[in-house]
């Protein structure tokens, strides 16, 4: 056995594809089985989630005891027994229990790198992958395997490999979009609480022939309005936050004077001419400063 030549990176690759294309398969058959089950008894999203996630689990677990004893016990998964590889130990001998465990774990590493650690193997005269170096082991050739077969294999194994990349991608621009849809939501939020205070604040000063000497004021809060709302604005360094600074921010042309705000992402009014801001300094998603809302 030490005789034996190390399978190359393709052969590899090829083994992987039957390998791979098991467990997608029982992935796609859980996941159109819960959302038959779904529509077929009226399930709650929420409810289907957690069979998915508890699938997920389960098929994590089979393929970890898939791969352990199948390389345990001769070394050669259902791919690699089909392209006539298998994982030896070093000097060629078979692989022990925890070896074999051993290696399935170290799989993660090559994943969690971009499959840098499988790409490896296409390097150095002994083709060693990252887990075959972390585990001492070795994957050899037992049995010849047609070219036809090996390089269509190989192109198949592109699919599965691609797979987590693009659920990883996926799952990245999905958040992004959220983050962007949160923020949105959040500044329409607060710009709706801003015109609610200005119309109080209006309404007070009609009604009193001056405008409330503090927002806080009972007089003010209350019967015009419930309560402050919360200035909320996603991204811009600001916890959320209902405090309202009271002090002059207007220049001597009657604008807001930037100079004149320290950014605090508290509502800022003056009560001298009833004038309401946002003492944000930052640019709403719409490219206008919130100061001037």
């Amino acid at each position: 056995m030490d005789e034996a030549r190390p399978a190359g990176f393709w052969i590899r690759l090829a083994a992987h594809a039957v390998d791979g294309w098991i467990f997608l398969a029982l992935a796609l058959a859980l996941v159109f089985s819960a959302g038959l089950v779904q529509a077929m008894a009226g399930l709650p999203a929420a409810n289907v989630g957690l069979f998915v996630l508890a699938g997920f689990a389960l098929l994590g677990v089979a393929n970890g005891v898939y791969y352990t004893a199948l390389t345990k016990n001769g070394g050669q998964t259902l791919g690699k027994r089909l392209v006539g590889i298998k994982v030896v130990g070093l000097g060629g001998g078979d692989v022990s229990l925890g070896r074999a465990l051993a290696r399935w774990a170290a799989y993660a590493l090559s994943y969690a790198a971009v499959y840098l650690g499988y790409l490896w193997a296409a390097l150095g005269e002994r083709k060693s992958a990252w887990h075959d170096r972390l585990t001492a082991t070795r994957v050899v050739e037992v049995a010849p395997c047609s070219a036809g077969l090996k390089w269509t294999l190989a192109v198949l194994g592109l699919v599965p490999a691609a797979v987590p990349i693009l659920l990883a991608y996926s799952t990245y621009a999905s958040y992004n979009r959220f983050k962007v849809n949160l923020a949105a939501a959040r500044e329409v939020q607060t710009y709706r609480g801003l015109s609610s205070l200005r119309s109080a604040v209006d309404l007070y000063d009609i009604d009193k022939a001056r405008y409330p000497a503090s927002l806080s004021d009972p007089r003010f809060l209350g019967p015009y309005i419930a309560a402050i709302p919360d200035v909320r604005l996603e991204g811009k360094g600001h916890a959320p936050s209902a405090q309202v600074d009271s002090r002059d921010f207007l220049g001597a042309d009657g604008r807001v004077e930037p100079a004149k705000l320290k950014d605090t992402g508290h509502w800022l009014y003056n009560p001298g001419n009833g004038r309401l801001i946002i003492d944000c300094t930052h640019e709403s998603l719409k490219g206008n400063r919130i100061y001037e809302w």
